[in-house]
Protein backbone atom coordinates (compact mmCIF):
# COMPACT_ATOMS: atom_id res chain seq x y z
CA UNK A 1 0.00 0.00 0.00
CA UNK A 2 2.93 2.36 0.63
CA UNK A 3 4.14 1.79 -2.92
CA UNK A 4 0.67 1.88 -4.53
CA UNK A 5 -1.65 3.92 -2.27
CA UNK A 6 -4.47 3.74 -4.83
CA UNK A 7 -4.83 0.04 -3.97
CA UNK A 8 -5.79 0.80 -0.36
CA UNK A 9 -9.50 0.42 -1.21
CA UNK A 10 -8.86 -3.03 -2.68
CA UNK A 11 -7.10 -4.17 0.50
CA UNK A 12 -9.90 -2.76 2.67
CA UNK A 13 -12.55 -4.47 0.52
CA UNK A 14 -10.71 -7.77 1.00
CA UNK A 15 -10.82 -7.24 4.78
CA UNK A 16 -7.08 -6.60 5.09
CA UNK A 17 -6.42 -3.89 7.69
CA UNK A 18 -4.26 -0.98 6.56
CA UNK A 19 -2.14 1.09 8.90
CA UNK A 20 0.49 3.22 7.20
CA UNK A 21 1.23 5.25 10.31
CA UNK A 22 2.38 2.37 12.51
CA UNK A 23 0.25 3.59 15.41
CA UNK A 24 -3.10 2.14 16.48
CA UNK A 25 -5.88 3.64 18.59
CA UNK A 26 -7.19 1.50 21.45
CA UNK A 27 -9.89 1.92 24.11
CA UNK A 28 -11.34 5.14 22.67
CA UNK A 29 -14.03 6.75 24.79
CA UNK A 30 -15.87 10.05 24.97
CA UNK A 31 -17.83 11.37 27.93
CA UNK A 32 -19.20 14.60 29.28
CA UNK A 33 -17.77 16.27 32.38
CA UNK A 34 -19.08 19.10 34.50
CA UNK A 35 -16.55 21.47 36.07
CA UNK A 36 -17.02 24.96 37.46
CA UNK A 37 -20.55 25.16 36.07
CA UNK A 38 -19.37 24.36 32.52
CA UNK A 39 -19.83 21.26 30.41
CA UNK A 40 -16.86 19.62 28.68
CA UNK A 41 -16.42 16.69 26.33
CA UNK A 42 -13.47 14.49 27.29
CA UNK A 43 -12.07 12.18 24.58
CA UNK A 44 -9.57 9.57 25.79
CA UNK A 45 -7.75 6.56 24.47
CA UNK A 46 -4.47 4.75 24.12
CA UNK A 47 -1.94 4.92 21.29
CA UNK A 48 0.07 1.77 20.51
CA UNK A 49 3.18 1.68 18.32
CA UNK A 50 2.80 -1.37 16.06
CA UNK A 51 5.88 -0.48 13.98
CA UNK A 52 9.39 -1.83 14.39
CA UNK A 53 10.88 1.59 15.04
CA UNK A 54 10.25 4.44 17.51
CA UNK A 55 7.58 6.86 16.26
CA UNK A 56 6.35 10.34 17.13
CA UNK A 57 2.54 10.44 16.97
CA UNK A 58 1.13 13.20 14.75
CA UNK A 59 -1.59 15.61 15.86
CA UNK A 60 -5.04 14.16 16.46
CA UNK A 61 -8.07 15.14 14.42
CA UNK A 62 -11.27 14.89 16.45
CA UNK A 63 -14.68 15.34 14.85
CA UNK A 64 -18.20 15.49 16.25
CA UNK A 65 -20.99 14.28 14.00
CA UNK A 66 -24.77 14.53 14.24
CA UNK A 67 -27.24 11.62 14.20
CA UNK A 68 -27.06 11.48 10.38
CA UNK A 69 -23.26 11.35 10.39
CA UNK A 70 -22.71 14.93 9.22
CA UNK A 71 -19.84 16.83 10.84
CA UNK A 72 -20.92 19.50 13.31
CA UNK A 73 -17.56 20.43 14.83
CA UNK A 74 -13.93 19.43 14.57
CA UNK A 75 -10.64 20.31 16.18
CA UNK A 76 -7.05 19.19 16.40
CA UNK A 77 -5.14 18.25 19.52
CA UNK A 78 -1.66 17.16 20.45
CA UNK A 79 -1.45 13.66 21.90
CA UNK A 80 1.07 14.88 24.45
CA UNK A 81 3.29 11.91 23.56
CA UNK A 82 6.80 12.79 22.39
CA UNK A 83 7.77 9.30 21.19
CA UNK A 84 6.61 5.69 21.33
CA UNK A 85 9.09 2.81 21.23
CA UNK A 86 8.07 -0.32 19.28
CA UNK A 87 5.24 -2.06 21.13
CA UNK A 88 4.81 0.75 23.67
CA UNK A 89 1.46 2.23 24.61
CA UNK A 90 0.60 5.65 26.04
CA UNK A 91 -2.68 7.31 27.02
CA UNK A 92 -3.95 10.52 25.46
CA UNK A 93 -6.85 12.83 26.15
CA UNK A 94 -8.42 15.90 24.57
CA UNK A 95 -11.04 18.16 26.07
CA UNK A 96 -13.58 20.44 24.39
CA UNK A 97 -15.45 23.18 26.24
CA UNK A 98 -19.12 23.68 25.39
CA UNK A 99 -19.57 20.88 22.82
CA UNK A 100 -22.43 21.40 20.32
CA UNK A 101 -25.77 20.05 21.51
CA UNK A 102 -26.44 18.25 18.21
CA UNK A 103 -23.25 16.16 18.46
CA UNK A 104 -24.14 12.48 18.44
CA UNK A 105 -20.81 10.67 17.98
CA UNK A 106 -17.07 11.28 18.04
CA UNK A 107 -14.40 10.17 15.57
CA UNK A 108 -10.66 10.30 16.25
CA UNK A 109 -7.95 10.08 13.61
CA UNK A 110 -4.56 11.53 12.80
CA UNK A 111 -4.23 14.66 10.71
CA UNK A 112 -3.88 13.41 7.13
CA UNK A 113 -1.06 15.75 6.14
CA UNK A 114 1.00 15.18 9.29
CA UNK A 115 3.32 12.26 8.69
CA UNK A 116 4.36 10.10 11.61
CA UNK A 117 8.05 10.59 12.07
CA UNK A 118 10.83 8.63 13.68
CA UNK A 119 12.21 10.66 16.59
Amino acid sequence: VRLLPRLAGVYRAAGIPINLRGIDFEHLSARFQEAGGSRFLLVEGILRNIASEPLRPPKLRIALVDAEGHPVYGWTAQSGIASLAPGDVAPFHARLAAPPADAHAVTVDFLPDAATQSP
